[in-house]
């Protein structure tokens, strides 16, 4: 199985050598866990002109929010943004309409840009702003179908706490990355625990992030 490398210390490790490639996964956590920093440090490590990333924000997370807050870390390239790493935001279309409308603008962008990483942040503001579950599963599927026609690996973010198998992304998504920030004492315990990785092997259990 070809690997697309974290670029994160020791996640490729718990990974079995990285994400499978062209597969689509989901990064949840409770606020504050570090979704959007770990999927912009994996979009940054891989964009290139020829494997663009294309990071798509909606309502949750602002365009000039997710440029403006990742400037502060090592792997942030000024000289990627534009070329190799574009950045687009469906915030207005998905304030105007609902998740179908917003998931449709997704596949529009996916075929313009032709991206080898998709990254969506916030996708569960996508699924809480559809007008209808059975909608948004449609809506869901389409997506899943346009990106497996194509040479691409999605990472979804969102704020996805306690047991999401009854959500419809769980049922589509090839891998699930949970994040986890909780209180020990006077410190905060920041932990990754991968919980589905299809087709792949990788380190089960709790791992300090």
């Amino acid at each position: 199985m070809e690997r697309l490398p974290t670029h994160v210390p020791h996640l490729d490790d718990i990974l079995n050598g990285g994400l499978p490639k062209d597969s689509i996964v989901l990064i949840s956590g409770v606020p504050g866990s570090g979704k959007t920093i770990l999927a912009s440090q994996i979009a940054y490590g891989n964009a290139t002109p020829d494997y663009k990333a294309l990071l798509v924000s909606t309502v949750s997370e602002p365009m000039s929010k997710l440029i403006r807050f990742a400037q502060g870390f090592s792997f942030f390239e000024l000289d990627k943004v534009g070329t190799a790493v574009i950045y687009e935001d469906i915030g207005p279309v998905l304030l105007r309409g609902d998740g179908e409308i917003a998931v449709a603008r997704v596949e529009e962008l996916v075929l313009s840009h032709m991206p080898g990483l998709l990254v969506i942040d916030s996708f569960k503001a996508i699924h809480d702003l559809s007008e209808s579950r059975p909608a948004f599963r449609r809506a869901l599927y389409q997506l899943a179908a346009t990106l497996s026609a194509l040479s691409c690996t999605t990472l979804l973010v969102g704020e996805y706490t306690g047991d999401i198998a009854d959500a419809p992304e769980a049922a589509i998504v090839d891998g699930i990355i949970e994040l986890a920030n909780r209180p020990i004492g006077l410190r905060d315990y920041r932990s990754l625990r991968v919980k589905k990785l299809r087709g792949s092997n990788y380190l089960s259990g709790e791992h300090a992030f």
